[in-house]
Order: C-alpha cells, then structure tokens, then sequence
C-alpha cells in the first residue's frame, strides 16, 4: 500500500544523490561540506539578487557553533566562493556576498532538479516509461494525462 509514497521517496532520493554528484563534479569532491553548502544555498535562497546578507545571520542559520561556522565561512571567502563587506563595527555589521561565479556553479548543480530529462539520464527504472501529452509535456507512466 506504500507504492506511490514509496516511489515519490525514491524519486526524491534520485534528486538528492544527482545534486550531490553534481555539486562534487562542479566544486570538486570535499571542496564544499554540508554546512557550507547550506550557507551556499541560504545566500542563493534568502540572499535576493546579489546573494548578499548579513554574516551573523548567516553563521547562526547554519545551526553549528559560530566558531565553526565562522571558520567555515573564512574558507568558503579563501577560496573565493563569496566575500565581504563592510565593517564588524558598523551598525549593519559585515554582508556576506555570493560571487557571480558560484551562482553560476550552484546553477549547473541545482538546475536539473525536478525534471523528467534528468531523471532519464540518471536511469530511471524500466518500469516509468515517458507518454507526450498533445501540449508536449512529458509524464511518467504513473501520472494522468
């Protein structure tokens, strides 16, 4: 009786192993942990058009001890994936920006995901096979046209 939850499941399990495979070939393999991809995502998500927000935002948002995340932060602008801005001593603090580079790079990793041709490639089991509906979107055999 779990059929459709179980393949909804193994479809999104599908997502996540080609986003971790993709993030691996496009930073390299170790180049960028768990934490850090997450402050990666936050700034492309929560960070508007320029990727930008605040540091202390950004290092009490990845849920680790700030002196962890601030050391993880400090590698992600050695390694020129994002910069700062601005003072400690500001009022606004510093503001940490994603370059144009890496949102680009987080581009190519993330921008498969969810779609049938992705899927495809990553080998979809035998038994989903594509039908074209007259608008020409493609559906797995388990969708109703």
């Amino acid at each position: 009786m779990h059929g459709r939850t179980d393949d909804n499941a193994i479809a999104l399990a599908r997502q996540l192993t080609g986003i971790l495979r993709r993030r691996e070939q496009t930073f390299g393999r170790g180049a960028v942990n768990e934490l850090q991809w997450e402050m990666l995502l936050r700034l492309l998500v929560d960070g508007g058009a320029d990727g930008c927000l605040p540091e202390r935002g950004l290092l009490i948002g990845v849920g680790t001890a700030s002196a962890e995340a601030g050391r993880l932060l400090d590698q992600l602008v050695d390694d020129g994936l994002v910069w700062r801005i601005g003072s400690c001593d500001s009022a606004e603090g510093r503001q940490i920006h994603m370059t144009g580079g890496t949102r680009a790079r987080m581009m190519r990793v993330l921008g498969g995901v969810g779609t049938f041709a992705d899927e495809l490639r990553d080998g979809l089991r035998a038994s989903v096979r594509p039908t074209v509906r007259p608008d020409l979107r493609i559906l797995r055999a388990d969708q109703k046209l």
